[in-house]
C-alpha cells in the first residue's frame, strides 16, 4: 500500500506540474497578442499628426498662397515661352544655314571653304544638272534674229558624235550683242537638248542648225 499511496502522488505531481506549464505557455502568448497589438496602435503623437496632415489638406488655402501659386505658375509660362522662342530662332538659324540646291545633281566645284563669310550672289558651289542640258551659241547673226523664237526646234551635231544628231528647243536668246562678224554683230542663243543615252559632258562643241517655218 505504502508503495501505490507514492506512485499516485508521484503522477499527481506530474500532472499538476504539466497544467501549469500550459498556463504560463497561454499566459505568455496571451502578452505577446496584446504586445502585438500595442506596437501595431498608433500612439497619441502619430495620430495628432494625422490629424494635423488631415486638416491642413482639408482646409482653404490662404491667399498668399495661392499668390505664391500664381506667380510660379506664370513663371513657369514665361520661361516656357522663353524656351520655345530660342527653340524656334534655333531652327530658323539652322535653316538659313542649310545650302539646299534648287534641283538634283553633281557637285563640279566648290568655290568657299566651311565657316567662311559669303555675301549675297556668292557662288557657293557649281551644281550639274544632268537632266537637262543646254547647248549655248555665241555666233547667231543678228540678219538672222527675226527668223527664231523661244520654242523653235533645231538639231545639234556635237563633234563628239558626228554621226548622232540631237534634237534640241530655243530656250532662250541672249538680250545683250556679242563679237561682230562682218558688218553684224552676233547674239547667243541658248538651246536645251533631248534626253539621250550618249555620254555627254561639259565644254563639247558642235553645231547648231534651227529649222525655221515652212
Amino acid at each position: 500500500m505504502t508503495f501505490t499511496s507514492i506512485a499516485n502522488y508521484n503522477l499527481a505531481t506530474k500532472d499538476a506540474t504539466a497544467s501549469d506549464i500550459a498556463a504560463a505557455q497561454s499566459q505568455i502568448s496571451q502578452a505577446k497578442s496584446n504586445l502585438a497589438r500595442l506596437l501595431d496602435s498608433p500612439t497619441q503623437a502619430e495620430i495628432a499628426a494625422a490629424k494635423l496632415s488631415l486638416d491642413q489638406t482639408l482646409r482653404e488655402p490662404k491667399e498668399e498662397e495661392i499668390e505664391a501659386t500664381t506667380l510660379r505658375v506664370n513663371q513657369s509660362q514665361i520661361s516656357l515661352s522663353q524656351n520655345q522662342l530660342s527653340l524656334a530662332q534655333t531652327k530658323s538659324r539652322l535653316a538659313d544655314a542649310q545650302l539646299i540646291a534648287p534641283w538634283t545633281g553633281t557637285v563640279l566645284s566648290i568655290e568657299s571653304s566651311p565657316g567662311a563669310l559669303v555675301g549675297s550672289g556668292s557662288p557657293i558651289v557649281t551644281l550639274l544638272d544632268m537632266t537637262k542640258f543646254e547647248f549655248h551659241t555665241t555666233n547667231f547673226s543678228e540678219r538672222d534674229l527675226a527668223q527664231i523664237f523661244q520654242g523653235q526646234i533645231a538639231v545639234v551635231t556635237l563633234k563628239a558624235y558626228p554621226k548622232e544628231p540631237i534634237e534640241a528647243t530655243v530656250e532662250r536668246i541672249g538680250l545683250r550683242a556679242g563679237a561682230a562678224v562682218s558688218d553684224a554683230v552676233t547674239f547667243p542663243v541658248m538651246l536645251v537638248l533631248s534626253q539621250t543615252d550618249m555620254d555627254i559632258r561639259l565644254g563639247m562643241t558642235g553645231r547648231v542648225e534651227i529649222r525655221s517655218e515652212e
